[in-house]
């Protein structure tokens, strides 16, 4: 039975808790269906969890831990709604993890540029997209990640995302 994952970068508790926290504030549709992280790879379907995570173990292992400083905001527009978002001071370390990972496995697809980031608020209606953006910047958020691992998420039919297992990095 096909189930759908994605890999993402996780958060320390104390993160978590904050990003929950103005999310939650700031996106009140929302039922926060995943936990606070930077999506590596967008969801997708595969069969054979166990070997998915042995082949996300081996790659883990050339890959070293990087720091990363997220403290931009910024936003995207769609059609009907926007999305605010933090974004990192420099992306070239998440951007080459994306990159290695996504030649690594070659069935994930890549729809758009990949563009790291940390959701705070979706699905904003366009009218009050700026002012929300505004408001986000003047809490001066900032957050400090050390990428040492990355995320295997799973979502079950009709629940929420949940973390399924940590990967750890070459630590340097």
């Amino acid at each position: 039975m096909k189930k759908q994952y994605f890999i993402g970068i996780g958060l320390e508790a104390e993160d978590k808790k904050l990003f929950s926290m103005v999310k939650k504030q700031f996106d009140s549709r929302s039922n926060l269906s995943s936990p606070p992280h930077i999506s590596l790879i967008p969801p997708f379907d595969f069969i054979d969890e166990k070997n998915l995570i042995s082949r996300l173990k081996l790659w883990a292992e050339k890959n070293k831990s990087f720091k990363v400083k997220f403290f931009r905001v910024d936003r995207f527009v769609g059609p009907k709604y926007g999305t605010v978002i933090l974004l990192p001071e420099n992306d070239i370390g998440i951007k080459n993890l994306h990159n290695d990972l996504m030649e690594y496995f070659g069935e994930f697809e890549q729809s758009g540029d990949f563009v790291p980031h940390l959701t705070l608020a979706q699905r904003v209606d366009l009218d009050k997209l700026d002012s929300i953006k505004k408001e986000v910047e003047m809490m001066g958020l900032e957050l400090n990640i050390l990428v040492d691992k990355v995320i295997l998420y799973r979502k079950d039919e009709g629940k929420s995302w949940m973390e399924l297992e940590e990967i750890n990095l070459i630590h340097i």
